[in-house]
């Protein structure tokens, strides 16, 4: 500025500086202001990673908590069903057994052939009792068949059916649905007729 006024350049530089002074702390609160968000930001964040490790630990406490839970339960009901499968077994046993007293649900199927001896004759049902077989077919086509002595009426007619107790899984807490099979005498009712036909011979004998 052309001027020999020392009061004019006096009063040009001190508007400069107040000016100058005045961006400066105009720029120093924009940074005081921004340095306060970021600290405020950071400060969020680690709290948010502190909360966040907080979460992960009592989720992984809860989870503990809550599988011991789960593995408690588990072994109570393991024990249950042991207890519960020992008491299915005695009583299915007693049900699906067989006999061997020459009545019902006695065996008399051939006994098995020794290796050059002849065949050993069926074992005897008792009187009033025919050897059986019951049968079943599969999808297959294989025959499933299981022979027994069953009880037969006056006339020496047997029953038609045969309950048939599947066999129990181990360690099982239920007994298995039996099966209904088809069922007819093999032997027994010919002594039966037999029997039956001498008596009324003898009948007419007397008449």
């Amino acid at each position: 500025m052309a001027t020999s006024d020392g009061l004019t350049w006096t009063g040009y530089y001190k508007t400069a500086l107040d000016e100058g002074l005045s961006v400066k702390n105009e720029s120093l609160g924009r940074y005081n202001t921004h340095k306060a968000a970021v600290e405020s930001a950071e400060g969020a964040f680690a709290m948010a990673e502190l909360n966040l490790k907080n979460a992960i630990a009592t989720c992984k406490g809860l989870g503990y908590t809550q599988a011991q839970s789960a593995k408690k339960a588990l072994m109570d009901l393991t024990k249950e069903n042991e207890a519960t499968a020992a008491e299915v077994a005695l009583t299915y046993a007693a049900k699906s057994g067989f006999s061997e007293s020459g009545e019902t649900n006695t065996p008399c199927a051939y006994p098995a052939k020794a290796a050059g001896g002849s065949q050993e004759p069926r074992p005897e049902c008792k009187e009033g009792y025919c050897c059986g077989a019951a049968q079943k077919f599969l999808k297959d086509g294989t025959k499933l068949a299981i022979e027994t002595c069953q009880k037969v009426d006056e006339d020496g007619v047997p029953g038609s059916t045969y309950q048939y107790y599947p066999p129990l899984p181990a360690g099982s807490p239920v007994e298995p649905t039996p099966e209904t099979w088809r069922f007819a005498c093999i032997s027994g009712a010919q002594k039966l007729a037999a029997t039956a036909a001498a008596a009324l011979a003898a009948s007419y004998m007397m008449a």
